[in-house]
């Protein structure tokens, strides 16, 4: 099962779908008031339920960034009905607290949320050009998810509810807490979530399985598709 992150809905993950659909039964669902669910996003609890209503009553959660948090936060309410995590540039706390460096500064997060109140679709299109920043070839891909947006755009409550999460939310506990497996796929360049979180989630989860994409930033299943599957594959052995 598939979840989207911060401001995308689900046909993000066309790149790989063939792929995945070739070892599983693939479902993907966006996120309340997202691409074609309505309602709003709410709390990470709210969300996390609002999942588990439309999700397989057993299945592998795949979440990419805000939804790999959403997935986090599921296992608390239904652990039995996920079979594995597999987070793709998703930290279980956004930003940075005591003792957690590789994150957000909290000064850069409240600068995309005081944007979001001035500029809307500005904001939108530069939270999409820092998740390539620094990625070779990345432009076609970036103009590709601008015209998905501009079809199909987030409601922006639920664009609000999504910041408050980023902001808010410490899963480490939850994350800690899980017994199932746990894979975790990084991108050596991506600004959101550093590379780094690969030396913090082991102390988290003792048996994850961390994979960094060289050359990758904060969504390297759509630069990096064949390599992406690889390195999933790899991560679920």
């Amino acid at each position: 099962m598939l979840l989207h992150g911060w401001g995308l809905h689900s046909g993000v993950w066309a790149p790989v779908l063939a792929g995945l659909e070739a070892r599983y039964r693939v479902t993907r669902i966006d996120l309340p008031g997202h691409g074609r669910s309505p309602g709003r996003l709410g709390s990470i609890e709210a969300a996390a339920d609002a999942v588990l209503q439309a999700a397989p009553e057993r299945a592998i959660w795949l979440g990419w960034s805000l939804g790999g948090m959403i997935a986090t936060a599921a296992t608390a309410r239904a652990a039995g009905r996920i079979e594995r995590l597999a987070l793709v540039a998703s930290n279980p706390s956004f930003l940075q607290r005591p003792g957690w460096p590789e994150a957000m500064a909290p000064a850069t997060l409240a600068a995309f949320a005081d944007g979001l109140e001035a500029d809307f679709e500005a904001t939108l299109a530069r939270f999409l050009s820092l998740q390539f920043r620094g990625v070779k070839g990345a432009s076609a891909t970036l103009r590709g998810l601008r015209a998905e947006l501009a079809a199909c755009p987030p409601r922006p409550e639920s664009l609000r509810d999504g910041l408050a999460i980023l902001r808010d939310a410490d899963l480490r506990d939850l994350l800690g807490a899980f017994e199932g497996p746990v894979a975790a796929i990084l991108g050596s360049l991506d600004t959101l979530v550093p590379k780094g979180l690969a030396t913090q989630l082991p102390r988290l989860h003792p048996g994850v399985r961390v994979e960094v994409l060289e050359g990758a930033g904060h969504a390297p299943f759509l630069t990096q598709p064949g390599r992406f599957l690889e390195a999933l594959a790899r991560a679920m052995e």
